[in-house]
């Protein structure tokens, strides 16, 4: 809850914790299906979250929540720029450092990249001001029925290294003649 505390003293207004203690055995879409079903009664109008957490890395939760929630939804955003009050133009993140923008309607969910924007620092009077602000808790158990996953973790691990760098000493001639070996006989790609 101290992530939620840091965010009323930036500036947010009340905050929203779902207490998941099963999250770690469950996949995105049940995981989305729980913050959509608190948000469903909310009047928002952007859903921020991250491209990839830390922990599991899924990269889904964002589109899975706008799906859910029947929203229009951008992935690999980089920046924002409101053009009225129910548009949106969001920038896109796409390969070999191409962009591309897309005007949005809003109720809207961004999967956000880092850096998207600079935090600010939490005033005094922000610090303070938290007491007085609010945060709703709600249980998993009470939001969705079946909190099971649909998917399942059998092994994780760091794959093992199979192949070791071998170098090739000798003359210019020597090393292209071994080299063409190897691209042929043992690694068959010519």
């Amino acid at each position: 809850q101290q992530t939620i505390k840091d965010a009323l003293a930036k500036g947010a207004d009340r905050g929203i914790f779902i207490n998941n203690p099963n999250q770690k055995f469950q996949d995105p879409l049940c995981r989305a299906k729980m913050i959509a079903k608190v948000l469903k009664n909310e009047a928002f109008d952007i859903i921020l979250s991250g491209l990839q957490s830390d922990d599991d890395g899924y990269a889904q939760l964002g589109i899975l929540i706008a799906e859910l929630l029947n929203t229009s939804h951008a992935s690999l955003v980089m920046g924002t720029e409101f053009i009225n009050n129910e548009t949106v133009k969001v920038k896109r993140e796409l390969e070999n450092g191409w962009f591309q923008w897309s005007e949005l309607k809003l109720p809207i969910s961004l999967t956000i990249q880092s850096g998207l924007n600079q935090p600010r620092y939490a005033s005094l009077k922000g610090i303070m001001g938290v007491k007085k602000k609010t945060i709703d808790t709600y249980e998993s158990d009470s939001l969705i029925d079946n909190v099971a996953s649909k998917t399942e973790l059998i092994k994780l691990f760091t794959p093992e290294k199979k192949k070791i760098t071998q170098f090739i000493d000798g003359t210019s001639d020597e090393i292209v003649e071994k080299l063409v070996n190897i691209l042929k006989n043992e690694i068959k790609v010519i």
